[in-house]
This record gives structure tokens, C-alpha cells and sequence, in this order.
């Protein structure tokens, strides 16, 4: 059975599914979107335009996808998007939300700037940061502390294995 860990942006999704077997980073980009980049790069960019095409078939086509997904073991890394979430609550797929402390913001911009994400994403992405450490949530939320990602949290659950 898979572990579903909903995780803000710049955290080290895309990292780790590069790096272990057992992770997905399962992205919304290309089912929501039509035409949607080819490349981390290209896909990184785009965040957050206005100039993309939705693709009518989302979020039924995301669903099926991820429940598919979900049938192998896996960690399948979603998007902290509140439209994820509340799809995943609705459909009533357990998962854990793990965002990033408020003092980690000025590392958070850096981040998103080395990946080429636009300002319009990062202002957004710091206005939910603030926004959503504020709320309680109705599932299990993971504050990580600065400095830290996903996988710090992932070894220290013993959910992965660092090898040298």
C-alpha cells in the first residue's frame, strides 16, 4: 500500500523521485494542462502562468491515474494544493500534509529562483506558506523545520534508507 504525502513546493519531491525506486512525484501539470512541458525545466517555468490550456478531463483524470498509482508500494509525493487535498479527503484517501516552517521562506525564495519558477508562483507560494501555517487541518499536518526536507523527514521516519 502506498504512502500519499501531500508536500509544498521546494521541498524535495522532484529530487527524491529521482533518487529512490519507491517515490513518485506524482505532479498535476500533465493531467490538468494540455501541452505541458517536457522538461523539469520547462514544467518549472510554466508554474503558475496564465497562458495554459486546461485539459477538460482533469481531475478525473488525475484520480484514476493516482489511484493506479496507489496500488503498488510506493511514497507518492502530491501537491499541497487545497484542490488535492480536499479531492483526496472527499475520495477519503488518507495522506499526510508536510509544509515548511515560516521562517524558511527567504530559502524557499532561493529555491524556487534556482529552479526557474516565475515571481508570480513564488509571491504565491509565500502567501500560502503564511496563509496555511495559520490553519489546523482536519488530518495530520508536518511542520518541517528550517532548513530541512522531505527526505530528512522521510529518514528520520525510517521510510528510506540513506546509502553511501
Amino acid at each position: 500500500m502506498s504512502i500519499i504525502i501531500c508536500a509544498f513546493a521546494g521541498l524535495g519531491k522532484t529530487y527524491l523521485a529521482q533518487k529512490y525506486e519507491n517515490i513518485i512525484d506524482f505532479d498535476i501539470g500533465q493531467f490538468k494542462y494540455k501541452n505541458y512541458g517536457k522538461t523539469i525545466e520547462e514544467q518549472e517555468r510554466q508554474k503558475a502562468t496564465s497562458h495554459r490550456e486546461k485539459n477538460e478531463e482533469y481531475p478525473n483524470n488525475y484520480l484514476s491515474a493516482l489511484k493506479e498509482v496507489m496500488k503498488k508500494d510506493n511514497i507518492v509525493f502530491l501537491p499541497a494544493d487545497l484542490e488535492i487535498r480536499d479531492m483526496l479527503l472527499k475520495e477519503k484517501i488518507k495522506f499526510v500534509f508536510i509544509m515548511p516552517s515560516v521562517d524558511s521562506k527567504e530559502e524557499l525564495v532561493s529555491r524556487y529562483k534556482k529552479r526557474g519558477n516565475n515571481e508570480m508562483f513564488i509571491k504565491r507560494a509565500i502567501t500560502d506558506l503564511e496563509n496555511w501555517s495559520k490553519l489546523t487541518y482536519n488530518y495530520k499536518k508536518v511542520v518541517l523545520p528550517k532548513n530541512k526536507y522531505l527526505e530528512d523527514y522521510l529518514i528520520e521516519k525510517n521510510l528510506v534508507q540513506l546509502y553511501w
